[in-house]
């Protein structure tokens, strides 16, 4: 398969060249998924930084098929959309020194994946401005992630969201196309026998089909 993509920084990351296959017929860990060339040139940069964290085009790509497959039924039939991206990283840390961590880790991952409402982490922070931003764009306070997984034998969790967009609010938002807005914070709560600890990294970015 072509490598030939080229490496931007973290500011501008993965961009693909047109002169690729019209299909690239790549290996979601172990699931084949064929996706068109113009198609995947217009992913989101964040989910391309993703998908080829090294810059370079490999048909195996250590990332989630179902991911994938939530993307890509936006781009079937909508023309401009926005992906909301969160990062999720938690960490425990016992209040006693007998600790059970394997414990821990696995039922703060169950916790987490369970509080799947998109706006739950900015009312816990109070961050109206990033509430009221979501609204106006079109996001609803009650919206859920459309996807959301914890990552086998990892810490972390992603989620997506994607809102189809009026052609009025998406030529308002063209700051976002191929260049996501980012925020980053941390929250703590103590979950029983532990503190748990959450890193939050937040992207939205505007897509557009030509």
């Amino acid at each position: 398969m072509s490598q030939n993509i080229i490496q931007q920084s973290i500011e501008d990351p993965v961009r693909l060249s047109k002169n690729l296959p019209e299909f690239l017929d790549l290996n979601f860990r172990g699931r084949p998924m064929s996706i068109p060339r113009d198609t995947l040139i217009n992913f989101p940069e964040t989910i391309l930084a993703d998908m080829f964290p090294d810059g370079c085009l490999q048909e195996y790509v250590d990332m989630d098929y179902a991911c994938i497959e939530y993307l890509m039924t936006f781009y079937h039939n909508h023309s401009s959309f926005l992906v909301l991206r969160e990062a999720l990283e938690y960490y425990c840390i016992p209040l006693t020194s007998d600790g059970n961590m394997i414990k821990y880790k696995k039922e703060a991952g169950k916790y987490l994946q369970a509080q799947n409402v998109v706006f739950d982490p900015l009312f816990m922070k109070n961050d109206q401005h990033l509430i009221n931003m979501l609204c106006y764009t079109g996001f609803n306070k009650n919206d859920i992630w459309g996807y959301r997984q914890l990552e086998a034998n990892h810490t972390n969790l992603l989620s997506l969201r994607s809102l189809v967009l009026s052609k009025g609010i998406a030529q308002k938002l063209q700051m976002l196309y191929k260049r996501a807005a980012r925020k980053c914070w941390w929250h703590g709560i103590t979950v029983q026998e532990y503190k748990l600890w959450t890193r939050h990294t937040w992207t939205l970015e505007l897509v557009q089909i030509n």
